[in-house]
């Protein structure tokens, strides 16, 4: 009966507090995020076996910390730094008014995690237009001077598992918790600048931009390589993965780019000097924090300038590239080119020995285990080539994974169908048995539609089923899941 009563009352939450909503089917469906046993690989023999192990919250904290400092970029000395003019106008200073900072205070997400200060987004949002005018003073201090206080230099690391074992700390990505004031104060610093630096983001990349995404990227890429299918030709796809490439920007580096190609000078480069220089980090896990690290390099996931620093600073990837295309979503980039003989492949690889080059003078460095090559064609016979990065022959594979998508050498999408059908089926059976309480209509449906229908329907304007069975296994799913929301038994004679 108390169960009862508390699915009922999920309607009334749903409506009030969407956070408690989604959170009680976050609990149902994913265990606690770290182990209560971490390991971490010995740097000094990375193929080795031995593990450094900790089971108490405190070393957990530490350990992790320890392995998200170790892969900062340290080794400056192959860096190209640029010394040539500004090749656009740009900016030297900002003024920021009382208005855009309190509209900015009122944008802010009040479900979001405070930072080091404690500070919650909530109070800063319902008293804006009060403490605007001191908040704009603050800023305009800062700018104008070009520094950021030590405060605000500071954030709370939280891991974040990406694939592989749990209890490998090297299977996590660190997210950072900063001051919400300060990311107000970087907010009005971007908005105020991304006008001027978006134009000057090379064509190719589509991550972090307005109107672009990943179907986007997708879209321009397979519709190049599909109308060579069709027309009996191959092309020759090398998928390449950058090596922690946000934790291993060069500041000094990217400073200098913002000066002597972006146009950025004066009190408005101090700043971003200040602000990327003498960071330092802890990360928070298991209820424990570890002690802070100073950060050498990198731009920070989860602020809000750290995505288009690092668009800025990768931004002359494309221009290693002669003879073949190249497509970007912020640190995932491709070449691709249509072969027609030796020659073709040959000035690929020159292309890909021209990139090497670019990893070395800028410090991103390529993670030879993870690129691939992919001969899309349909020939019996294709070009065969073994392509190299730092004399390392690339895996050739028959299937990838591609921004969420499943793409293989014939551009046949019955794999990614399959793979896609069956993860919906996972999500739909998973929720028949969480929400089995819940009668209320609308909320099954929204359920639905973001869990089940939203990984069934990624990215449909790249792919669809090409054959009935195909197209009978997705309405399948349809069906089920019309029957989940309308509380139908699972073996009816309604459609």
């Amino acid at each position: 009966m108390v169960r009862e009563r508390f699915y009922n009352s999920l309607d009334g939450i749903f409506q009030t507090n969407p956070k408690r909503f989604w959170s009680i089917f976050k609990l149902n469906n994913k265990q606690s995020s770290v182990p209560d046993i971490m390991s971490m690989r010995n740097a000094a023999e990375p193929e080795s076996s031995q593990t450094y192990d900790v089971s108490t919250p405190t070393a957990i904290a530490n350990l992790f910390n320890r392995y998200f400092t170790s892969v900062f970029n340290t080794d400056h000395d192959n860096l190209d730094e640029r010394s040539s003019p500004p090749s656009t106008s740009g900016q030297s200073d900002l003024q920021l008014t009382i208005e855009e900072v309190a509209r900015t205070l009122l944008t802010l997400d009040t479900t979001k995690a405070t930072g080091p200060d404690g500070i919650p987004s909530r109070l800063l949002k319902e008293t804006a237009w009060q403490i605007a005018p001191s908040l704009t003073q603050i800023f305009n201090k800062s700018l104008s001077c070009g520094e950021i206080p030590d405060e605000w230099k500071l954030a709370n690391i939280v891991p974040v598992h990406k694939k592989g074992e749990k209890s490998q700390v090297e299977n996590y990505r660190p997210i950072s918790l900063l001051s919400i004031i300060s990311k107000v104060l970087e907010r009005c610093v971007l908005r105020n600048i991304r006008d001027h630096l978006l134009q000057l983001i090379n064509d190719s990349q589509h991550g972090f931009i307005p109107r672009k995404l990943c179907t986007t990227q997708l879209l321009e890429v397979l519709d190049y390589i599909g109308s060579l299918l069709d027309g009996g030709k191959q092309a020759d796809v090398v998928y390449m993965d950058m090596f922690k490439a946000f934790n291993k920007v060069h500041h000094k580096y990217l400073i200098s780019k913002l000066r002597n190609v972006y146009g950025i000078s004066g009190k408005l480069l101090r700043w971003f000097e200040s602000y990327l220089i003498n960071r330092k980090q802890g990360v928070t896990v298991l209820g424990a924090t570890s002690s802070a690290r100073p950060v050498l390099s990198g731009v920070l996931q989860g602020s809000i300038l750290g995505p288009i620093l690092f668009l800025l600073y990768a931004n002359d990837l494309p221009d290693a590239v002669e003879h073949s295309k190249i497509a970007s979503f912020a640190n995932d980039t491709k070449l691709f080119k249509k072969v027609d003989s030796t020659s073709d492949a040959i000035s690929l690889q020159s292309d890909l020995s021209s990139l090497e080059n670019w990893s070395t003078s800028s410090g991103l460095v390529f993670n030879q285990d993870k690129c691939k090559c992919q001969r899309v064609t349909r020939k019996k016979n294709p070009i065969k080539y073994e392509y190299k990065i730092n004399n390392k022959s690339l895996v050739v594979t028959e299937k990838e994974k591609d921004l969420g998508i499943r793409i293989t050498d014939t551009l046949n999408w019955s794999y990614h169908t399959l793979d896609h059908c069956a993860k919906a089926n996972k999500m739909l059976g998973f929720l028949r048995r969480a929400a089995m309480k819940i009668t209320n209509v609308n909320i099954r449906r929204t359920l639905y539609l973001s869990i089940v229908r939203s990984t069934l329907g990624y990215a449909t304007q790249v792919w669809s089923p090409q054959s009935i069975d195909l197209i009978t296994r997705t309405e399948r799913i349809q069906r089920r899941a019309t029957k989940f929301i309308l509380k139908l038994p699972y073996v009816c004679g309604e459609t």
